[in-house]
């Protein structure tokens, strides 16, 4: 079983009690009033000090739960901000390859285009002279 900081001092504070009582009854002499004064203020000197150190320790652990909740939050942010500039370099990259694909095909297209235009007005009179004779024999 756990025991808290104030219950060890109380037991350790009353254990000191019964130890200077026994003490003076060794000696053959009663404890004094002034003696249990004394003792007793150890004893509230003790749990005052037991509860500031537990004090503390409660006070450790907001800050520490705080500072861990803000670092979860920075963690977080961090990475959707890394994410997002990784999004942005992968985008731009793919619109650069898109834009270069796009290059090259209206190229290729453009130079197809031209040699069906060049072959078309090379064979134009001789597709003319051909459909109109397929046309007329029949």
């Amino acid at each position: 079983m756990e025991s808290t900081v104030g219950e060890r001092v109380r037991g350790f504070a009353h254990w000191d009690f019964k130890m200077a009582r026994a003490a003076q009854f060794k000696k053959g002499g009663q404890v004094k009033p002034v003696e249990h004064v004394n003792l007793i203020n150890r004893i509230i000197e003790a749990e005052n000090k037991a509860r500031q150190i537990a004090d503390e320790a409660q006070e450790k652990r907001k800050n520490l739960q705080h500072d861990l909740a803000d670092a979860k939050v920075n963690m977080r942010q961090n990475y959707v901000d890394r994410a997002n500039h990784r999004i942005a370099e992968i985008s731009k990259r793919e619109d650069d390859f898109a834009q270069e694909t796009i290059a090259k095909l209206n190229e290729h297209y453009a130079a197809e285009l031209a040699e069906m235009e060049e072959k078309f007005q090379t064979n134009r009179a001789a597709w003319a002279e051909k459909l109109f004779s397929m046309i007329v024999e029949r």
